[in-house]
């Protein structure tokens, strides 16, 4: 469609009770729409595939691994997953890793549940993320760990690559499908 979908997702540092751990999510969403009427499934450019909001809010340097990400799944028609130093992003925390996730045209769907169970199977707590659309379809995630060894941020991205497989072939995938995001 012509309209942009963001969500952000932002955990506070500490427990929200003295000596817990349990900590506070805050989910925000925005609906947008694109400048783009129509494009191209080839078209790879940010400043023709986001929303306003999304060129003005992202960092150079975020906009610069989007820019990778979409490159990515439209050379390759298919989801792609990167993980990069935390510290390539500026900010007051340098450490840890960033992982990015896109895919392309889902129709309808935007893997939110598979991500979110694959970072509670794999015990991956995110400080935040954000999911963006944009005009060619491309859904792509940013998520952000301070504290999670390399390993762990791969090991998520091949779990949430496996659940863009399995639901492919409809009706025979269903029972791997639930027993993987069941965990069983």
């Amino acid at each position: 469609g012509n309209h942009n979908v963001s969500l952000t997702f932002m955990a506070s540092e500490n427990g929200i009770f003295k000596g817990g751990r349990e900590r506070l999510g805050i989910f925000t969403t925005e609906k947008g729409n694109f400048d783009a009427a129509r494009v191209s499934e080839d078209e790879t450019s940010l400043e023709v595939l986001a929303s306003a909001r999304f060129l003005k809010e992202k960092t150079r340097i975020a906009k610069e691994q989007y820019q990778i990400v979409m490159e990515d799944v439209v050379a390759s028609r298919r989801a792609v997953v990167r993980v990069v130093a935390g510290s390539v992003y500026p900010g007051p925390h340098l450490g840890g890793h960033v992982l990015l996730f896109g895919t392309p045209e889902t129709s309808g769907r935007t893997y939110f549940v598979e991500v979110c169970q694959a970072m509670r199977f794999l015990s991956l707590s995110p400080r935040r993320f954000y999911l963006e659309t944009f005009a060619n379809g491309v859904i792509t995630y940013s998520i952000f760990f301070l504290y999670s060894k390399e390993d762990e941020v791969h090991k998520l991205g091949r779990t949430i690559m496996y659940s863009t497989h399995l639901q492919a072939l409809p009706g025979r995938c269903d029972m791997i499908y639930r027993s993987v995001m069941e965990a069983k």
